[in-house]
């Protein structure tokens, strides 16, 4: 059921009863109900009167089951039905420590009323859905542990991917995105350790060693880049953020340090944010942003088109930057509406004076059609795949020919992500 329901009742119906099965809850809009509960000499118990705004059946929420009370209604009401599917569409992406403990407490909570109801009553054993939501549970600590002990170990780095001038074809910036080298697991995809590191609070952390890595790098890929491609100007790099690091006011000067610290060109250094996690506040975030732009530092949307995309924000923040979702650039070739979208955004970007950078171009046709479009910049396994800064030198010095070659190339590349 994809909209909630509005039931009626009229002054002493039975909404449900003890021991009938339930799978969803209800929140009152007008009247009143009571609980009530049956005691072992035969007599009824009130646990509640309830009245408009409150919640009543949740535990079935967490798991159908027997109902452990009755409800009643003591004035005509109206509420609203929330099933079990509503509910876990909505905690589907939960914490999975988050979810067994749910499970344990309503397990618990269960037996607490058996006891209360009968002086010969079973206990629960977890059942096999709980078993498996414990053991995700221990393995996500497990993994969370594992994280924290390689960051401390340095195993997490950033790999940088080429940010090429779509006009020219020379290099212009890189991405830094963070990887794992796990000592057995091997290369960690950070779709499976981001989603851990953010229910567990590390990202703020990892963003920091991020842009200390990336400050530090910049100086030898600066020296390589200067010294190895005719009319080469300081490469940018960009790290992203989370709205997390937005929201702490310490993240600022700890940004401002860093460029301080280790010599960063004015605009060399780009944070990368999400839209959705400008929104919060708005104001406060400029406000702060604008302190960072002093600095030298220069401010990207990422995935831009995929979020709010209020234009609102673009003339209150100081962006330098917008980034094409690769969802965009891999369809327009196909979704004549695809393609009037990213014409749609580079105009806008153009008329702001903004840059922008097509992410996720993976054919040489993409590269072509978004520099006739006057797309700025483009990021891509077409031109390189992310690369620890080691391998960045012989990236560098062999760029020119390399890209020629690839511009002159109609087939499609084959890449592995």
């Amino acid at each position: 059921m994809s909209i909630f329901q509005t039931i009626n009742f009229e002054c002493g119906e039975t909404i449900f009863c003890e021991g009938e099965w339930g799978d969803c809850s209800y929140i009152i809009l007008s009247g009143k109900v009571r609980i009530h509960k049956a005691l072992t000499n035969g007599s009824q118990t009130t646990i509640a009167e309830l009245g408009a705004d409150q919640f009543f059946g949740e535990m079935a929420l967490v798991a159908p089951g027997e109902r452990s009370a009755t409800v009643t209604v003591l004035e005509d009401c109206s509420v609203i039905v929330l099933t079990q599917a509503q509910f876990q569409s909505r905690t589907g992406t939960l914490d999975p420590v988050i979810k067994m403990v749910f499970d344990i407490i309503l397990l618990r909570f269960r037996n607490t009323l058996k006891q209360l109801k009968d002086d010969n009553w079973e206990l629960s054993e977890p059942d096999d859905a709980i078993a498996e939501q414990t053991r995700k549970a221990l393995d996500q600590i497990h993994f969370e542990a594992e994280i924290r002990q390689g960051i401390a170990k340095g195993q997490f780095r950033l790999h940088y991917q080429p940010i090429v001038c779509l006009r020219t074809g020379k290099l212009a910036g890189f991405e830094g995105l963070m990887r794992w080298d796990h000592p057995t697991r091997g290369m960690v995809p950070p779709s499976k350790f981001i989603p851990v590191a953010e229910a567990c609070n590390i990202i703020p952390r990892m963003t920091r060693m991020a842009i200390k890595q990336a400050c530090s790098d910049l100086n030898d890929i600066s020296v390589t880049a200067l010294g190895n491609i005719p009319g080469a100007n300081t490469p940018f790099v960009t790290v992203n953020v989370s709205g997390r690091d937005l929201a702490n006011r310490n993240f600022y000067p700890f940004v401002e340090r860093c460029v301080q610290h280790y010599g960063v060109p004015n605009g060399a250094l780009k944070l990368e944010v999400t839209e959705s996690s400008l929104m919060d506040d708005i104001d406060e975030v400029s406000s702060r942003m604008g302190r960072l732009r002093k600095a030298g530092v220069r401010i990207a949307i990422d995935d831009f088109g995929t979020g709010y995309s209020s234009l609102g924000y673009l003339s209150k923040l100081p962006i330098s930057t917008l980034k094409i979702d690769r969802s965009f650039v891999i369809s327009m070739l196909e979704s004549d509406q695809m393609r009037k979208v990213t014409s749609g955004i580079l105009r806008l970007a153009e008329q702001l004076g903004i840059d922008v950078v097509a992410e996720g171009i993976e054919e040489t046709a993409h590269a072509e059609h978004l520099a006739s479009e006057s797309c700025d910049f483009g990021q891509g396994y077409l031109y390189s795949k992310p690369l620890p800064v080691e391998d960045l030198s012989l990236l560098i010095r062999h760029w020119s020919p390399r890209i020629s070659e690839l511009l002159k190339q109609p087939q499609t590349a084959q890449v592995t992500h």
